[in-house]
């Protein structure tokens, strides 16, 4: 009976939690902006490169810039040197509060997927903000 107890809690909570609103932080909200106001700069399969002098990323390296944990090393956005420069580092999607190195819960359906088959960053923020639960796993 008491088993039974706690899994009923557990479900009732678990639905509680599903229910709250997620609330963005400011380098999430920030982020977000960024990608709404400035598609023009997107990039496909890189974290980010500088061609013809202006910079250009997928839409993690510019959440990576945003958090302050990506870096430019000569023309190419880096998070660690010595790093890939086309993968994100455990620090850096944990400064942007997400999943995961490509920024989803799956590989068909991660930022990182969104971005080089072709959704702009106002698909990508618009995705991130309808489902905020399934990228991010908390407030940043």
């Amino acid at each position: 009976m008491l088993i039974l107890f706690a899994i009923v809690a557990i479900l009732i909570l678990s639905l509680a939690w599903r229910g709250r609103k997620f609330e963005f932080g400011p380098i999430q909200k920030e982020w977000i902006a960024y990608l709404k106001a400035h598609p023009e700069e997107q990039l496909k399969s890189h974290l980010g490169r500088i061609i013809d002098g202006k910079e250009r990323c997928c839409c993690l390296g510019r959440g990576g810039i945003i958090a302050g944990v990506c870096e430019w090393n000569n023309d190419v956005l880096i998070t660690n040197p010595g790093k890939n420069p086309d993968l994100l580092h455990e620090n850096t999607y944990k400064a942007l509060g997400l999943r995961t190195t490509s920024g989803g819960p799956t590989k068909g359906d991660s930022l990182a997927y969104h971005n080089d088959i072709g959704r702009t960053w106002p698909e990508i923020a618009k995705i991130l903000e309808k489902h905020p639960r399934r990228y991010f796993t908390c407030s940043k």
